[in-house]
């Protein structure tokens, strides 16, 4: 992963890239988080994944990432609090909260409990 911020907390970007060999093909997200983007009725997420042909190199498909971005961040947040919480957990609240206002409406159906500051953990 490449991460550089522009200024801190305010604006940044992340590229994530790798390799899917079953499928032969490789590909990254390029990701950006600009605060003040709200401020100008401008979504503070924005990013682009590429998929490329493994054995050729040429470009597969361009698509946006925010969607993607924010299934992975919710998933990510969900499998860790699943696996690294004590087992007697109830609710986790780590004092860093940020939801970026420009992440799209589609995800918060998928990780809604992951943007409120504090909530339940459901263990089996």
């Amino acid at each position: 992963m490449i991460f550089h911020e522009f200024e801190e907390g305010v604006a940044d970007m992340d590229i994530k890239s790798g390799h899917l060999m079953g499928a032969d093909i490789f590909g990254l997200k390029l990701v950006s988080w600009y605060g003040p983007n709200a401020e100008k009725g401008l979504p503070q997420l924005v990013g682009t994944v590429m998929v490329f042909d493994g054995s050729t190199g040429a470009p597969k498909a361009i698509l946006s990432a925010e969607h993607v971005t924010c299934m992975r961040t919710g998933a990510a947040g969900a499998v860790g609090a699943k696996y690294l919480a004590r087992k007697d957990s109830k609710n986790v609240d780590d004092g860093r909260y940020r939801k970026p206002s420009g992440i799209p409406n589609c995800c918060n159906a998928h990780g809604d409990a992951f943007y409120r500051k504090s909530f339940t953990i459901q263990s089996n």
